[in-house]
């Protein structure tokens, strides 16, 4: 079982943003309260902001670089 955090990108008025939450609690969960329909990945995070993996509740993979690219320019991350 992946223990870092997980995380969901998804459509907010039309601009996509993303949530970050612990692993203890299910995609499903946040899925529910964000609404289904406007998910647009899901994977886990790193301690690099590397986006991976998958959700297989949601049905949703990663986009690692364009997922990673969103999360490190919030951010503001420099390798």
């Amino acid at each position: 079982m992946d223990t870092n955090p997980k995380y969901i990108v998804y459509y907010d008025d039309k601009v996509k943003t993303f949530v970050i939450f612990p692993h203890t609690i299910k995609h499903n969960t946040i899925g529910f309260a964000i609404g289904f329909e406007r998910i647009i990945s899901a994977g886990f995070i790193n301690d690099w902001f590397e986006c991976y993996g998958e959700s297989i509740g949601l049905g949703k993979k990663s986009r690692v670089e364009e997922d990673t690219a969103l999360v490190r320019k919030h951010f503001k991350y420099k390798q």
